[in-house]
């Protein structure tokens, strides 16, 4: 079985919470705690976790709050924010857009592979879940994504001349819950050594 385990879950959390929090704070000046915290991940669940991640940011001295209340990237801080441009937020081109999604592709394919505690198998499965949780909108740190088959008249013509099925041009295959419904699905096309 190549479910996450807790501690995996928590630790690829405070990644994205940290990454996220330094992110906001570098961009959007005179933010308080609970103002970041708010938009870190506007997900109600995630709020104690993610609260938790903050104060931890806070404790080690990457971040420290103002007399005024608001938080600011302390120097220790500004090390781990050298990446991140100083511009405003703005809506991504098509060609950052697919550059972001495959390096978000790559880290969790990267993380998967550096999970030593996994076999091959498990590695692989939790990989292809990490990426259904990605669509489902599940990733604090992006959005859904709506998976729509590219089909034509052609290719429709084509399954009915041959007997096959196909998929709708215009409604997404994926709802929003396909992570939900993947160990299920896979449980009966695991290989016979990983069945249990």
């Amino acid at each position: 079985m190549s479910t996450p385990t807790a501690e995996e879950i928590v630790e690829g959390l405070r990644k994205m919470a940290r990454s996220q929090a330094l992110t906001i704070i570098k961009r959007l000046d005179s933010k308080t705690f609970e103002e970041v915290l708010g938009l870190i991940c506007p997900v109600p669940e995630h709020l104690a976790i993610n609260r938790m991640f903050l104060q931890e940011m806070l404790d080690e001295g990457l971040i420290k709050t103002t007399s005024r209340g608001k938080l600011m990237i302390t120097e220790k801080g500004n090390e781990a924010t050298s990446g991140i441009p100083d511009e405003p937020p703005r809506m991504l081109t098509r060609e950052e857009s697919e550059t972001r999604f495959i390096k978000r592709l790559i880290d969790i394919a990267k993380y998967w592979h550096e999970n030593e505690q996994k076999s091959e198998w498990e590695k692989m499965e939790g990989m292809l879940f990490s990426i259904l949780v990605l669509f489902d909108g599940g990733s604090c740190d992006e959005p859904g994504f709506d998976i729509v088959a590219c089909v034509d008249d052609d290719a429709i013509d084509y399954a009915k001349d041959n007997g096959l099925d196909w998929y709708s041009p215009e409604m997404p295959i994926n709802g929003a819950a396909m992570h939900e419904r993947f160990h299920s699905i896979v449980k009966s096309m695991r290989p016979e050594e990983h069945k249990s």
